[in-house]
């Protein structure tokens, strides 16, 4: 790979609820791996600033490459998938600025606020429930905002980010890798492949998603380096 980079960052120190406020590493609190739509509340601080962290990351490397934030991509495994992933969702602040990444990589890893994402996705799927639901928002027309729009709205509101106003997802062309070990002992594949799901059915972005049978919480080498290495070379065009 010509004029690359590695850049590997670890989170901080955050105490975790959990274990009773003892201080591990962490991109984010997060109450369990069972279910992380458990208590989400205790999320939202350090998503904020991780992703926070991650945007200016970015803005740092793609000016290092001429401005070209195609060339930059971003992943994590496990949390730092997860945190990764609702950064790229989340956008950037300025939205009248399309910055399209050149790919993302994740393993091991889940979507936060999976059941509000999947019930805002669906509520625009079926009009005739919005009424009812507390997620649903009209514009100041009174039209009803498509759900991958209130979705996405909803991502950017966790990270205090203002909503789009205009419906241009552009920046979620972005192509994706998910990688999950079929017996992660620790998050269940079944978290990564909804999330495929999501990003790929609801979203409508290109998802290369490869389970790895009878492999565990981490990333199975050399297949899923493999995977990733032609990943890059035929989705991003890096050789």
């Amino acid at each position: 790979m010509h004029d690359s980079g590695v850049e590997c960052r670890e989170p901080k120190k955050r105490r975790s609820t959990v274990l009773k406020r003892i201080p591990i590493t962490q991109w984010y609190d997060n109450y369990s791996l069972e279910d992380p739509n458990t208590r989400t509340e205790l999320q939202i601080d350090g998503l904020e600033e991780s992703t926070c962290f991650l945007r200016g990351l970015i803005d740092e490397e793609a000016r290092l490459l001429n401005g070209e934030y195609r060339r930059v991509i971003i992943g994590g495994l496990s949390q730092g998938c997860a945190t990764s992933v609702f950064c790229l969702l989340g956008g950037f602040p300025e939205d009248d600025k399309i910055r399209q990444l050149g790919g993302f990589i994740g393993m091991s890893g889940w979507l936060p606020f999976e059941r509000d994402i999947s019930r805002l996705l669906e509520s625009g799927e079926d009009e005739s429930e919005t009424e009812d639901d507390p997620f649903s928002r009209d514009d100041e027309d009174g039209e009803d905002i498509p759900g991958n729009i209130q979705a996405i709205n909803h991502v950017r509101d966790v990270l205090n980010l203002p909503a789009l106003q205009n419906s241009s997802l552009s920046y979620l062309n972005t192509p994706v890798f998910l990688g999950h070990g079929s017996a992660d002992p620790k998050v269940s594949v079944e978290l990564g492949r909804r999330m495929a799901s999501i990003l790929s059915d609801e979203f409508g972005m290109d998802v290369t998603w490869k389970a790895y049978k009878e492999f565990g919480h981490w990333y199975k080498v050399p297949d899923e380096i493999d995977d990733i290495v032609c990943f890059i070379k035929e989705k991003i065009g890096v050789q």
